[in-house]
């Protein structure tokens, strides 16, 4: 059966409305609400037309019965011969299907996953300005995977996707300027990407923009501004801005002081896995701030941070295990986790350390091992500078001269935080 040139165009502009955007391609599910009594209307005549085009060679036709067979609109979900039509088009130069294509072989979704030619068929959508293309490029050459790292060529495809009005290019392109590492630092450009990206609703922008406003990083101090970013995200489930929302809850920041529901998204957000809320809530459950005081939920709050390498969380957890508070006392354990504290640099927990090996408090005494820690936890800690001084009279000028060698060379092995 024939059909008309108008109705093909009509049809064909609908799905690529529907099409173009996704990774791998999505209906625009606003559109596909619009247009909904046209598609189930015409939705079978539709699929007519552009298969006839497809087979008569028509790339775009080709881009959009992939569409069609991905989603399984007007037809049965396949995703092998999506791929296959897309590639078709992909090979007449069809910027939109060399980008799904690229998709489909870089998640091995229809095809199977080849990750090296999911960048070749990028860079050829990305040539032809796919800012989707440019930006899946610029993510593949900044991390260098299956593909030599280039962080400079990265920048410049990220630069030109985000002007396009790619929000997570705009977003990228904020994190480098905001870095300084590739790019001359640059706060005020960094803060309009990361605006840029945070009107279109990107979660990550939000709170970046929340953080460098609260913070007056590089830019004017605006804690309200930051508050109302943090909201944004948070509406959106976004735990790292409930967290922020509660700091500045508790201290007063750019919002009443409210240290009640500071500890309420505290616990929300502690209980999504965030680690520095969960330090957070154990403390205020240990000293009684903002809610009943609980040593035994504490130390759970604690035990989990801890767990997630938060050393401020390691060390709060070896202190409840030294003192018997909210479980029993066990000095072993508190060693374990004051020498995880102190070997990511946490200066109480290298006081701490220094002082059960000074005193033997569940160890053998070992003054150069105690003498070492005390050297690097005595950094502005009086405290942690008595008992370094009352080691240093028990040891000899070598075990001095050792140990402050070591203690000058030392660097903290920092803990990876999920």
């Amino acid at each position: 059966m024939g059909c008309s040139t108008g109705s093909l165009a009509q049809a064909t502009a609908q799905l690529t409305a529907l099409g173009q955007g996704g990774a791998p391609a999505q209906f625009n599910q606003d559109v596909a609400v619009g247009q909904g009594a046209f598609l189930a209307k015409y939705q079978a005549k539709m699929v007519e037309w552009v298969r006839q085009a497809a087979e008569e060679g028509q790339a775009e036709a080709q881009f959009n019965l992939g569409i069609m067979l991905a989603n399984g609109f007007g037809l049965a979900k396949d995703d092998a011969q999506a791929a296959i039509w897309w590639r078709r088009a992909a090979e007449q130069g069809y910027a939109p299907a060399q980008f799904n294509l690229g998709v489909m072989l870089e998640l091995g979704t229809g095809v199977a996953q080849d990750e090296a030619q999911a960048i070749q068929w990028y860079r050829r959508a990305a040539e032809q300005g796919l800012a989707q293309a440019q930006h899946n490029l610029a993510v593949r050459l900044d991390e260098g995977k299956d593909i030599a790292r280039d962080e400079v060529q990265a920048l410049q495809w990220y630069r030109q996707a985000a002007e396009q009005g790619l929000a997570l290019a705009q977003f990228n392109l904020g994190v480098k300027l905001e870095e300084g590492k590739i790019v001359a630092k640059d706060a005020d450009q960094a803060l309009q990407w990361y605006r840029l990206a945070a009107e279109q609703g990107l979660l990550q922008a939000q709170v970046n923009l929340g953080i460098m406003l609260a913070e007056g990083k590089g830019v004017a101090k605006d804690e309200a501004q930051a508050m109302q970013w943090y909201r944004r995200a948070a509406e959106q489930g976004d735990v790292q801005a409930l967290y922020n929302i509660g700091v500045m809850l508790m201290s007063g920041s750019g919002v009443a002081q409210d240290k009640e529901q500071a500890a309420q998204l505290f616990r929300v957000a502690a209980e999504s896995g965030f680690a520095q809320a969960q330090f957070n809530l154990g403390l205020m459950l240990a000293n009684g701030d903002g809610i009943a005081r609980d040593y035994a939920q504490a130390v759970q709050w604690y035990r989990r941070a801890a767990l997630q390498g938060v050393a401020a969380g390691q060390y709060q957890l070896g202190f409840m295990l030294e003192k018997g508070l909210g479980i029993a006392r066990d000095y072993a354990q508190a060693l374990q986790w004051y020498r995880r504290a102190a070997e990511q640099g946490d200066a109480l927990a290298q006081s701490s350390l220094g002082g059960m090996l000074t005193l033997g408090t569940g160890v053998r005494k070992d003054y150069p091992q105690a003498y070492f820690w005390l050297l690097l936890a005595s950094t502005g800690d009086d405290s942690a500078k008595m008992m370094r001084d009352f080691v240093e009279k028990s040891l000899s000028s070598a075990e001095i001269s050792q140990a402050q060698a070591r203690a000058s060379a030392w660097r903290p092995t920092l803990e990876n935080q999920p």
